[in-house]
């Protein structure tokens, strides 16, 4: 066995990594065996906050519940200020005012992931999402978003998010 490749992903071990990320809840699994380098674990939080706002962007709870900490913290725009524990102040918005019968498209822009330790990870983005307004004009908002995830029971859980409205530019 040649060690000229040693540590190195080939493109199947990749595509292995990338399939089972797309699964990881459903399948609940982990996979963190295959994850032993900084780069391919920064990998796995950018599918995992992809998998997150997907759950957002298609109003699917069950699949943000399982992505998030029971006690997960945050600042947000809706939270006028002040920091919120834990999931009902979420569930109060996919109960009432999100709805699946009109489409978005939501992409992350330039992620920037800082490993912080073996079960703890940080990133930031940028997240755009496209819609049709009521007047059904298409339009675009954008979001600055931080998340802290760390690894409890073997599974990665969001705990800490920060959401501002990006500024607008004259």
């Amino acid at each position: 066995m040649s060690t000229e490749n040693e540590g190195n992903y080939d493109l199947k071990q990749f595509s292995l990594i990338v399939f089972n990320c797309l699964f990881y809840v459903e399948q609940q699994i982990t996979f963190s065996h295959l994850l032993l380098k900084p780069e391919s674990r920064k990998k796995e939080i950018v599918c995992l906050t992809e998998t997150l706002i997907e759950g957002v962007s298609k109003c699917n709870y069950e699949l943000y519940a399982q992505l998030c900490d029971a006690n997960m913290t945050c600042f947000e725009p809706e939270s006028n200020g002040n920091l919120i524990n834990g999931l009902q102040f979420h569930k109060f918005y996919f109960d009432n005012l999100f709805s699946s019968k009109h489409s978005t498209n939501t992409t992350i822009v330039n992620p920037s992931v800082h490993i912080l330790g073996e079960d703890s990870a940080c990133i930031a983005y940028v997240r755009l999402v496209q819609l049709i307004d009521k007047n059904g004009a298409p339009k675009t908002i954008q979001w600055e978003e931080t998340r802290v995830w760390t690894k409890k029971s073997n599974k990665w859980k969001c705990v800490h998010f920060h959401r501002s409205a990006a500024k607008m530019q004259l």
